[in-house]
């Protein structure tokens, strides 16, 4: 029997948790066991199949706490005008809305309904990693999220030619810069190559150099435009000019230049073996286990290849699958810091209809309870400083078109100490100011937390207060010695749940002390 032959078909609220820390940003467990009493084909397939518009309260949101609009949090909260956008339409580099423009991404991360698609949009920037340090355009890069967004659960074929003509990635990879005017001239293979060997069949897998030098022929003359482009979303075109004409023999096949896009999607065709193992590895990679068996391996593979490399279907089929509730799969990630405190502010800030609630309340200056993800960016306005970058994941910035390396790669003593100085401030409460205030006199918290939101119930021993911390938190196992440590540290054999200062403050320091062993950061 091949691996994802067999089928979970009955599940437990851990069986639930497990599925949506890899599948999106996780789940409070109250919530988890209202989807464990359906099937799990039912659940994978809904969670699977939210709808990729934005609506609803979240789309509301949008309108008054986009993080990109520092001054909402200002306290004059002032709706914007259709022009709320504008900070992205700029054709130069303006490095100053990069890090705004992170930040909205991770307030996305945070609140947005259908979590699948902003989680696979992770997996796909890091997949064709594309850096605004060079790209130099703040628009191309969120513009490049969208598509990942619309397109990233679709057929790879055809998101492999979207990408091709993204704005970002012709000038990540130097497209723009591959002009063919004359016969005698040699076609710019950076981009050519990397599709072979990043973005489709992996290094010296099933092609040559002639094969990317041809391959480089094809995207001779393509580049985009922003004319009467007011949101410079740049608008993919052809300089005939530019173009190299005739044919190619790619694989050991002619193909007229005539049509580029089916030769791009000519790749996972004729080397589909090859495409589909390589997809799988960096699937299962991201959404299973760090070091994937070959058997596990193909035998994925040929869940993609059945799925005519349809990502969705195919991570719908792995997501039903018994193997991917094994023991030895669960909590055998660490996780990537982006979506680690991501899970983190999702499970103790309020929810969604929470933190709107005071805008309702009072639509003027109500304030709403956002997480102030811009305070994370730091104060150089190129995201260098921010903690994402301190902890090992500067978003929007790669260093290279092969991303960041997955699992242990994440951790060593300086990204380590960078996780526990960001989840510091949402233990103990740290304000987006410092000591300061902003114009408006307000100080609101990075991530707003309550204690009586993280216990609808007083918990009436300190095991009591310690297993719904544990719950919330979802770290792996905890050995029994470790956790009499911590509430031996804190605690000193005492517990009191009388609402005092001092007892909140031992409360989110064995929560601090909790989210900064290792265990947390597995998931």
């Amino acid at each position: 029997m091949a691996t994802f032959d067999a089928q979970k078909t009955t599940w437990t609220v851990d069986d639930v948790l497990h599925f949506l820390r890899r599948l999106g940003f996780g789940m409070r467990p109250e919530e988890a066991a209202t989807l464990a009493v359906s099937s799990v084909a039912t659940t994978v397939a809904a969670c699977l199949g939210f709808p990729v518009t934005d609506s609803g309260t979240f789309l509301e949101a949008k309108a008054y706490a986009n993080p990109m609009e520092r001054k909402k949090y200002d306290g004059t909260l002032i709706a914007p005008a259709a022009s709320a956008f504008r900070l992205y339409r700029q054709f130069k580099d303006d490095s100053s809305i990069i890090d705004d423009a992170v930040a909205n991404w991770a307030w996305r991360m945070q609140y947005n309904p259908n979590s699948f698609i902003e989680k696979l949009a992770l997996f796909w920037h890091n997949f064709f990693a594309t850096g605004h340090r060079k790209v130099g355009n703040p628009p191309f890069m969120t513009n490049q999220l969208d598509l990942f967004r619309q397109s990233g659960a679709e057929r790879f074929p055809d998101l492999l030619v979207a990408v091709s003509k993204d704005p970002a990635m012709m000038v990540w990879l130097d497209t723009v810069e591959n002009r063919v005017y004359s016969p005698t001239d040699v076609a710019n293979e950076n981009y050519a190559r990397e599709v072979m060997e990043l973005y489709s069949l992996g290094v010296d897998n099933g092609y040559n150099q002639l094969d990317i030098s041809q391959l480089a022929k094809v995207f001779s003359g393509w580049t985009y435009s922003n004319e009467n482009n007011l949101e410079n979303k740049g608008l993919f075109k052809i300089d005939q000019y530019a173009r190299a004409k005739g044919t190619v023999t790619i694989f050991g096949q002619t193909f007229s230049l005539d049509n580029g896009e089916n030769i791009v999607k000519a790749i996972p065709q004729l080397r589909a073996n090859q495409c589909a193992v390589f997809l799988a590895r960096r699937l299962l990679i991201y959404f299973v286990e760090p070091e994937p068996s070959a058997t596990v391996q193909n035998d994925f593979a040929a869940v993609i290849l059945r799925n005519n490399f349809g990502i969705r279907d195919s991570l719908f089929a792995l997501f039903k699958s018994a193997y991917f509730y094994d023991p030895s799969v669960k909590w055998s990630l660490i996780e990537n810091p982006s979506a680690w405190i991501v899970r983190l502010a999702k499970t103790f800030c309020p929810n969604l209809s929470k933190a709107v609630a005071p805008r309702h309340a009072n639509p003027t200056n109500g304030m709403p309870l956002f997480a102030c993800w811009w305070a994370l960016m730091g104060n150089d306005d190129s995201g260098n400083n921010s903690n994402f970058t301190s902890m090992g994941q500067n978003l929007l910035n790669p260093y290279g078109p092969n991303g960041w390396h997955e699992h242990t790669a994440w951790l060593n003593s300086e990204t380590y100490r960078a996780r526990t100085e960001t989840i510091y401030g949402l233990c103990m409460g740290e304000k987006a100011f410092g000591n300061g205030t902003d114009s408006a006199g307000n100080n609101p918290p990075i991530f707003p937390t309550t204690l009586a939101d993280w216990f609808p119930t007083a918990p009436t021993s300190l095991q009591a207060m310690w297993t719904r911390l544990v719950d919330l938190a979802q770290p792996a196992p905890i050995p029994n010695p470790i956790r009499d440590a911590i509430l031996s540290r804190v605690w000193n054999g005492s517990f009191a749940w009388d609402g005092s200062a001092s007892t909140e403050s031992k409360v989110r320091e064995t929560l601090f002390l909790l989210l900064t062993s290792p265990f947390a950061m597995q998931h």
